[in-house]
């Protein structure tokens, strides 16, 4: 029943990211009922279940039969899925520490969703969602550092983690963006960074760069291949550091006897 009670949230808070996503690009604010991009009608409740209406729909708006686009189902999916893989995974029991950590992975599953989302379609991070996140990585930093069990050689280390990954992780990146003339990526991308570095922890850092750059390149490589793009093209890059941020979290989090290999000392 965990699993599926963070499933059936992680589909109505895809739900919203979509929202999100589409405002944002034209300037809304989030108040007010979902309506169709086509024609402007108001969408109502029961047009609107996650996943479900837009199969009922015949993948098309009932008033204008304008096409649905395939991303609504799939960021719904995807965020349900998230939820209920990392949310039973947080869970433990139910201790402050543990209801901590959940709401900072869900937040964070959120976010990324969002900004990739968002990079994909329009090539930039909006800067409201780099302050988020950098906002909510302080609270949790804060929060998980207070909830600890405190030690005199150790009482700091979420603190450190956090303050060590991001920082380091945001310098590499902003290097990477001044010495190319933002040809490889934007500064948007090195904020990111920040938070992904904070997200997974200083000593994980090697293996979110691994993910990242080699998932990037397979897909730039494979989108050049077929004729998508050319060797000057550019790709958004938000989308393969989100992706390496959950799969180092998941990595972590499952333990796999490997992953020393790929730690940086502390």
């Amino acid at each position: 029943m965990l699993v599926l009670g963070f499933f059936v949230l992680g589909l109505i808070i895809g739900s919203f990211l979509n929202v999100v996503v589409l405002r944002i690009e034209s300037d809304e604010t989030l108040g007010g009922r979902s309506k169709c991009p086509s024609c402007g009608a108001l969408i109502r409740w029961f047009d609107n279940v996650p996943v479900v209406s837009y199969f009922i729909l015949g993948r098309r708006c009932r008033y204008c039969r304008a096409s649905i686009s395939w991303q609504y189902p799939a960021v719904e999916l995807l965020t349900g899925i998230l939820f209920a893989f990392f949310g039973s995974l947080e869970f433990g029991s139910g201790a402050p520490a543990d209801l901590a950590a959940i709401a900072w992975t869900l937040f964070l599953i959120a976010l990324l969703t969002t900004i990739a989302v968002y990079d994909a379609r329009n090539m930039e991070i909006p800067l409201i969602l780099l302050v988020l996140g950098i906002g909510g990585a302080i609270v949790y930093a804060f929060a998980s550092s207070a909830l600890a069990p405190f030690s005199w050689t150790d009482g700091l280390a979420p603190w450190r983690s956090m303050l060590f990954g991001g920082g380091l992780a945001a310098f590499i990146f902003s290097l990477l963006v001044y010495f190319s003339k933002e040809t490889w990526m934007g500064m948007g991308d090195a904020w990111l960074a920040g938070i992904a570095g904070a997200a997974v922890g200083f000593p994980a850092l090697l293996l979110l760069f691994t993910l990242s750059f080699s998932t990037g390149a397979l897909v730039g490589g494979a989108l050049m291949l077929s004729g998508k793009r050319g060797m000057k093209s550019q790709i958004p890059f938000a989308p393969f550091l989100a992706f390496a941020t959950l799969a180092t979290l998941a990595i972590q989090a499952l333990d796999p006897e490997w992953l020393f290999l790929v730690l940086l000392p502390v």
